[in-house]
């Protein structure tokens, strides 16, 4: 899962608690590109630079997370750290990519796990989120540019935002002297709508437009965890 804050806090053998004093973050995915354009918005930003020139494009660092650097209180060579996930604080972490300045509340949870760390050494933990978003499959797939899906009669539809780079394509036969109004309500895992999940990007072509250009017209923004 990208973009969400893992911490680790030290556990004070004596109390059993977790210190507010000895702790380490790191927001998950902080090695993958932060943002890779989208076909509406173009490959490069404002500037001419391509979106996807910080961070790496391998998969296998997508959703990872480095806690190195947490300090051992006293002589002792090994400790007890607590993992928890949270998300990340807006307030203070404007800049925090790929969904400054707003930032995006986690999918499901997790209980707090104590794991056992030695100086200088390495652990690897894998977090399960519980209660996460499951996607169901889409009614329309298979779609792309070249061969999109018809919009229901009625106008309405609900679709999920899936894995990364995914993208839907519709059409619609539409007339001259006309008015469009496209409406977008994102929804959480639960179902229920919400402003912190996900700011869709919706563009419009003409059918006879070539692929590979970005839409003339378009909303603002998209962001999904």
């Amino acid at each position: 899962m990208q973009g969400v804050n893992v911490m680790a806090r030290w556990v004070d053998p004596t109390t059993g608690l977790a210190s507010r004093a000895y702790a380490a973050a790191s927001v998950s995915g902080f090695m993958f590109r932060g943002y890779a354009g989208n076909p509406v918005n173009g490959p490069n930003d404002g500037s001419g630079q391509p979106f996807d020139r910080f961070g790496s494009d391998d998969a296998a660092v997508e959703g990872t997370f480095d806690l190195a650097g947490l300090e051992i209180p006293g002589s002792g060579g090994s400790a007890q750290c607590e993992l928890t996930v949270e998300a990340i604080d807006p307030l203070w972490s404007q800049t925090v990519g790929p969904y400054g300045p707003w930032q995006v509340q986690p999918s499901g949870s997790t209980p707090p796990i104590v794991v056992t760390v030695s100086k200088g050494g390495n652990l690897q933990q894998d977090i399960l989120m519980q209660g996460s978003a499951v996607h169901p499959p889409d009614w329309f797939e298979p779609v792309d540019y070249t061969s999109p899906a018809p919009l229901p009669t009625l106008g309405e539809w609900l679709a999920g935002l899936s894995g990364y780079g995914n993208t839907d394509y519709f059409w619609f036969s539409g007339q001259n002297n006309r008015t469009l109004s496209v409406e977008v309500t994102a929804l959480d895992e639960s179902g229920v709508a919400s402003q912190s999940k996900s700011l869709p990007v919706i563009g419009m072509w003409a059918l006879s437009n070539p692929g590979g250009n970005s839409a003339s017209s378009h909303a603002d923004g998209v962001q999904h965890v």
